[in-house]
């Protein structure tokens, strides 16, 4: 996927970024009023805290911008599912086993929240949430929008 974006920026007038950084080195990386958008794909539930770094994008996105996130939803019976069989396998298997990488990815992926706190914390990092897709799906489309000032809500819709 990183690498189709970088090709496709290549051929229409749309820079292309990739970003390695903490998440409070964003804002003096690359200054304020930079970005038009910023895609964060399976990035928020590995953030430690995802309030700091969606500020700093706020930063540098210029009004109008948009965010792209996806975040696990942990409203999904998969979720549930998967907490449950990494803490069955733990227990059969405290030396690990072949579901060793799985546990690995599940106890780094921390920031597990629902739908609504996302909301609240885009809303308190200074986005505005336009659209939420797959609300009933296992991983989740946060849609915002920078508003430069204007605070955000979390009315915006709710999609399937």
């Amino acid at each position: 996927m990183i690498e189709a974006a970088q090709i496709r920026s290549q051929r229409q007038d749309v820079r292309f970024e990739r970003v390695r950084c903490s998440d409070d080195e964003v804002a003096s990386q690359f200054g304020r009023n930079r970005f038009d958008g910023v895609v964060l794909s399976s990035v928020l539930e590995y953030v430690q805290v995802p309030a700091v770094l969606l500020r700093q994008l706020n930063e540098v996105c210029r009004d109008g911008a948009w965010l792209f996130a996806t975040a696990p939803n942990t409203r999904h019976p998969c979720r549930w599912a998967e907490a449950l069989v990494a803490r069955v396998d733990r227990r059969i298997h405290p030396d690990g086993s072949r579901l060793s990488p799985y546990r690995e990815y599940l106890r780094v992926s921390t920031t597990r929240y629902g739908l609504m706190k996302w909301c609240s914390v885009l809303r308190e990092s200074g986005w505005h949430v336009e659209q939420i897709v797959g609300r009933y799906a296992a991983l989740s489309m946060l849609i915002a929008k920078r508003l430069g000032g204007v605070p955000g809500s979390c009315y915006g819709q709710f999609s399937k």
